[in-house]
């Protein structure tokens, strides 16, 4: 029922087994689930942690973890500051204020609908910041 808090808390938890530094990238996004489980109550969140070239990956064979390799893209971002206060406002307003310039510049690519829009949430001097990226082109 709280797939960010489940997921992230998972996640970190690896990264901390691993070694992996605070300042790795981080990407979130919700994930759908079957009407059923919609139903139920229940959401859906995908958490992705950069991991660097030269890092074993047969050290997470053990873990309900899957190594994707993502296509590069070129992306549209917009960054929120402080997106937790009000978040239900914030966050939404965020995404469509995106939308609607990459729709008034003309950047929506329909050949990019499988790939994700993402959300980076990163704090920088006591201050909390959301990116919201959102892929326009693919390299």
């Amino acid at each position: 029922e709280n797939p960010e808090d489940e997921v992230i808390g998972f996640m970190q938890r690896l990264m901390k087994k691993y070694d992996l530094p605070e300042s790795t990238e981080q990407y979130g996004f919700d994930y759908p689930v079957s009407e059923t489980e919609s139903e139920k109550g229940y959401r859906g969140y995908e958490y992705w942690v950069k991991l660097e070239d030269n890092f074993d990956e047969t050290i997470l064979m053990k873990e309900p973890v899957e190594i994707k390799v993502i296509p590069s893209y070129k992306y549209a971002v917009i960054r929120i500051t402080e997106p937790f206060i009000n978040p239900f406002e914030r966050i939404p307003k965020g995404w469509q204020t995106l939308v609607k310039w990459i729709e008034a510049n003309s950047l929506y690519n329909r050949e990019l609908r499988e790939a994700k829009c993402l959300e980076q949430v990163t704090v920088e001097n006591d201050v909390t910041f959301m990116d919201i990226i959102i892929p326009i082109q693919r390299l």
